[in-house]
């Protein structure tokens, strides 16, 4: 890429950056650092969302280096599709990056072909598990995901282009067996900020911490909620602290007195749950990648996950950093009670372990590894047909 240019890059989402989910944490961090390397960006959100603000307008301009704008974006229905923008707001002299948990239409993706923009369709929040679930809601969702992936696929593969980035390796898979060329796909790797995160020695109580969406359909609330029960039937000295929100908080009702459910909280009280715990717990059905579980790693806290593809394959990569359990609560508990006897039986151990896991994951997750792989990404895609 010549030095002295660099193209624009705009983010779609259907999200507005106040939502500050997973997704809107990345593209957040995505933005400043392409504009530090000299790009200007600009991120699209809808003008008529009904997402839920979770931070302050002011907050969000203080945490950004790159402009917001807010276009019309087509709606759709929640459960099968997502609002996106209309195909003539892509520029043909930026590279669109389009924010997508669910797949677009084919006649979508025809118009996209007639604009002759670059496009990115990026599937860091699109859930596709390597196994078929046997909840039934849950099997419908993956069913709708496969269709959709196979669809999206065939159109990707008429439009050079048209590209795909994602975190999953079952995504990969997919897309490859459906003819998709690997120039059309990007695997970014993730991470999250390390310098915030630091192991704490906690030896008076043995806290699990759940952070996330509260949620059951991804994040398997009535799932957690089962685990918090049995853990407590095996061993009430097991402390467990829920932070955050969403539709399913209801499901939270009546927990067990070894358990406190603190809903939305700051940043601050967010760091501070995550140093004052000993062990992370993830009962998701449906997680592409889980920002959390990096999180909670780079915090010294061994993971106990759920089979979900997204945490399974961060917890797989290294030994020390946890177990994947079960989707079944009793088993979920019976892995935690585990950890809470290795902490019982020395606390300085298991203070050491908490250092290690943090040492080694922000050497494999560190955030400059993913914001520099957009930037790759940003970089190959404007090389490719500009002849540079």
């Amino acid at each position: 890429m010549h030095e002295d240019f660099r193209p624009s890059v705009n983010i779609y989402s259907e999200a507005p950056l106040s939502f500050f989910g997973g997704g809107e944490r990345i593209a957040a961090k995505i933005g400043n650092y392409l504009v530090s390397k000299g790009y200007k960006v600009t991120y699209y959100e809808p003008n008529n969302s009904k997402n839920v603000k979770r931070i302050s307008e002011e907050e969000v301009s203080k945490m950004i280096n790159f402009d917001i704008d807010q276009i019309t974006f087509k709606k759709a229905p929640f459960f099968f599709g997502q609002s996106l923008p209309d195909p003539s707001a892509f520029d043909i002299r930026a590279i669109s990056l389009v924010l997508l948990r669910r797949f677009p239409s084919k006649s979508y993706m025809r118009k996209i072909a007639s604009v002759g923009s670059k496009v990115v369709f990026c599937l860091h929040g699109t859930a596709m598990e390597p196994k078929i679930h046997l909840n039934p809601i849950v099997l419908a969702h993956q069913l709708v995901m496969r269709n959709g992936l196979s669809k999206f696929a065939s159109e990707v593969k008429k439009n050079h282009l048209i590209y795909v980035q994602f975190f999953s390796e079952t995504i990969q898979s997919i897309l490859q067996r459906k003819g998709v060329q690997d120039d059309q796909i990007f695997k970014i790797k993730n991470g999250v900020e390390t310098s915030h995160y630091q192991p704490k020695r906690n030896d008076d109580c043995f806290t699990v911490l759940f952070a996330g969406r509260i949620e059951n359909l991804s994040k398997g609330i009535k799932r957690l909620k089962k685990t918090i029960k049995m853990t407590y039937k095996i061993d009430k000295n097991i402390q467990f602290a829920v932070i955050g929100t969403g539709k399913d908080k209801h499901l939270l009702n009546n927990l067990p007195p070894n358990s406190s459910y603190l809903g939305f909280v700051t940043e601050i009280e967010r760091l501070n749950a995550f140093h004052n715990s000993n062990l992370l717990i993830v009962t998701s059905n449906l997680e592409p990648y889980g920002i959390v579980v990096v999180e909670g790693l780079f915090s010294g806290l061994p993971v106990v996950t759920s089979p979900a593809d997204g945490p399974k394959n961060i917890v797989e990569h290294n030994g020390i950093f946890g177990k994947v359990s079960s989707f079944r609560p009793r088993t979920l508990a019976e892995t935690i009670s585990e950890y809470y006897h290795l902490w019982d039986e020395d606390k300085k151990a298991y203070f050491d372990l908490k250092t290690t896991i943090s040492i080694e994951a922000k050497r494999s997750f560190d955030e400059e590894l993913m914001t520099e792989s957009y930037h790759s990404m940003i970089a190959d895609l404007w090389e490719k047909g500009n002849g540079v």
